[in-house]
């Protein structure tokens, strides 16, 4: 109700927004209850987590992403459990996904991570190297489709300050959503 009355405020249509639960650190049995009260996208931070929690069957009836920071040499394990990779930082990392995908005959979905406020804590690309990436990914990896644009803003004592990161990042989706590939689906 609370997402569909800020999208409604926003001017936004409430059937656009994923709401995604964040799964972390609840066992299989909570997965399922929150599924069963109506969550249908659950993400998950941790391969490891992911692995353990998916052989008990706690993502049925859901679709599940991965959303934290991932490793190349950890693709290989979600590769064919998850629908969208958030946090994609790097051209190294979304080159590991093509290829994982290939394998699988799929193609994955992805969200490139801006670090917009260039904090050293956080992982991302800079907004200047956005386009180069979204570009070289698109020329290099015909398994893997952009959906958008992550970033997560740093904390500030008013939240109204951290909003020049977001629309830092939103101009950069923007610009890039008027581009035409099928690869690129904003």
């Amino acid at each position: 109700e609370r997402v569909t009355n800020a999208a409604v405020q926003a001017g936004r249509d409430p059937s656009e927004i994923t709401l995604v639960a964040a799964t972390k650190m609840n066992d299989a049995e909570r997965v399922q209850a929150a599924i069963e009260a109506g969550i249908r996208v659950c993400g998950e931070n941790r391969v490891q987590e992911l692995q353990e929690k998916y052989e008990q069957n706690a993502y049925d009836g859901a679709d599940l992403q991965f959303i934290g920071t991932l490793q190349t040499n950890k693709v290989k394990y979600i590769i064919d459990k998850v629908c969208m990779i958030h946090s994609v930082d790097s051209l190294k990392l979304a080159e590991e996904i093509d290829k994982r995908a290939a394998q699988h005959g799929i193609t994955m979905d992805i969200l490139i991570q801006v670090n917009a406020a260039q904090e050293e804590s956080k992982f991302g690309i800079t907004t200047g190297e956005t386009g180069q990436m979204i570009r070289d990914i698109l020329a290099s990896c015909p398994h893997v489709r952009i959906r958008g644009l992550m970033c997560i803003a740093p904390f500030e004592d008013n939240p109204e300050d951290a909003g020049q990161y977001f629309a830092a990042v939103k101009a950069l989706y923007d610009e890039y959503a008027k581009m035409q590939h099928p690869n690129l689906d904003f």
